[in-house]
């Protein structure tokens, strides 16, 4: 694809009105979705594929953490998934911030808004950990 969404060009600029109409005139509990393969194409756009890669795989461990804590019956069992799933989000987080403090290559295009999707899926598995939301 030869679309190269910078955030200093007129196609960006395109791409986010299209964006935001399309948030605004879509029904609420489809909104979400609209953002996230919004966020997908722009990452897919700019060749970096290894930020998609790793935001799908934040994602996936979000859903299959949350999953586990509703199957798991024992506190102890549902305390070490989340322990474990807030490690492994925050971790990833830290890294891709911080690479060159770990002396990691720079990723091109860090995921857009990977610090906000990333403290959402901590909530998120937290809030099911405690009950206060049901694994979905």
């Amino acid at each position: 694809m030869d679309i190269n969404l910078t955030l200093v060009s007129f196609e960006f600029l395109l791409f986010m009105a299209v964006t935001a109409v399309l948030y605004y005139i879509l029904p609420v509990k489809v909104r979400f979705a609209a953002i996230l393969v919004a966020n997908a194409f722009f990452l897919y756009c700019n060749n970096s594929y290894i930020s998609l890669g790793i935001w799908f795989a934040m994602g996936l461990l979000t859903y299959i953490s949350a999953l586990l804590i509703s199957k798991i019956k024992s506190n102890g069992g549902k305390k070490t998934v989340s322990i474990i799933s807030v490690i492994l989000l925050a971790g990833t987080l830290i890294m891709l911030q911080d690479s060159a403090f770990f002396k990691l290559p720079k990723f091109n295009v860090s995921p857009i808004g990977i610090s906000y999707y990333t403290l959402s899926w901590i909530a998120y598995v937290l809030q099911v950990n405690w009950g206060m939301v049901d694994a979905e």
